[in-house]
């Protein structure tokens, strides 16, 4: 049960973006840290082509990392 909530709390404060927090993690907000959100055009002639990567924290997959990387 130990580990489980461990993987939970890491997960939920270290990953998991929150509305309530314009989209940030609780642990950036915590620290303090600021971080502008990427920006690149998704339409038209400069769009950029992004890849949707999903990963399971801890392997569990009730714990999903999803993340949008620029494709080659």
């Amino acid at each position: 049960m130990r580990e489980e909530l461990t993987l939970f709390f890491t997960w939920y404060n270290q990953y998991r973006p929150h509305q309530g927090l314009d989209g940030r993690i609780p642990m950036d907000v915590y620290f303090g840290v600021k971080k502008e959100p990427p920006s690149f055009e998704t339409r038209g002639d400069n769009a950029v082509p992004l890849r949707l990567v999903v990963t399971y924290h801890g392997g569990r997959k009730h714990l999903p990392i999803v993340e949008l990387e620029q494709a080659a």
